[in-house]
């Protein structure tokens, strides 16, 4: 005890010292220690959502005016930023960058890509014995849009992506203990379209599948695994935070 009084008055009296030594330079802060003299509370931020993900896009492609067809890949990093104006109803806002490629054109410079969209939780329903695994279902519906562009030379593809996706997911809610396990684990698949509005090319086909496996660590931290098909493969990974 004597040992932390001599340590606690070393602290008093250095920090006295350094404020009278120093120049009057800092307001008074006044720092509340009860959180509801905050203006933004718990309540507030745990509406709030962001992710990170990384991945493919790839995309079956027929220039406007031109019998040619050919496959665009894209490989893109993107980050969004959420708010659930309902505890069903999440809307979005994402950028990144997109680096586009197409066999005889070459390789063109990562370009920005922006846009939003919205998810909505549908329905969750647990299910009855005798199932031995699965312990729910859900249905859930997500719509977004994306810009971006393409530089290949003098010549520039300017596109925007118009996509949604229906998906039924299988979740498994382990047991044990929850800091060696996640908490749940969901395999979801389901119909997918996806329309790129452009004046430059259009894509093959605008319909496909969208299958993954989600991982819930906790209630507010997931990681995705994502492919999507439309005449070809595309694949891509996240991370999922909600506050």
């Amino acid at each position: 005890m004597d040992v932390m009084k001599k340590t606690l008055t070393a602290a008093v009296a250095t920090a006295t010292i350094l404020i009278t030594a120093s120049p009057l330079i800092a307001a008074p802060v006044g720092r509340s220690n009860d959180g509801m003299d905050y203006l933004f509370k718990d309540p507030v931020l745990s509406r709030i959502t962001a992710g990170v993900y990384g991945g493919e896009a790839n995309r079956e492609i027929k220039f406007e005016n031109s019998p040619v067809e050919s496959e665009m890949n894209s490989t893109r990093v993107t980050g969004y930023l959420g708010i659930s104006l309902l505890k069903w109803l999440n809307v979005y806002g994402m950028a990144g960058q997109n680096t586009a490629e197409i066999p005889g054109m070459g390789e063109a410079d990562g370009e920005a890509i922006y846009g939003g969209g919205l998810s909505i939780n549908l329905l969750n329903h647990f299910l009855r014995e005798p199932i031995p695994m699965e312990d729910t279902f859900r249905l859930n519906l997500g719509l977004q849009i994306l810009n971006t562009e393409a530089n290949f030379g003098s010549e520039t593809l300017e596109w925007a992506e118009f996509s949604g996706a229906l998906t039924l997911s299988i979740i498994n809610h382990t047991t044990g203990n929850k800091e060696y396990t996640p908490e749940s684990i969901a395999l979801y698949l389901g119909p997918a379209f996806s329309y790129i509005r452009s004046d430059d090319f259009s894509a093959k086909n605008d319909t496909g599948v969208v299958g993954g496996l989600e991982i819930f660590f906790t209630d507010s931290f997931a990681i995705d695994f994502r492919v999507e098909y439309f005449e070809t493969a595309s694949g891509s990974a996240g991370i999922n935070l909600h506050f």
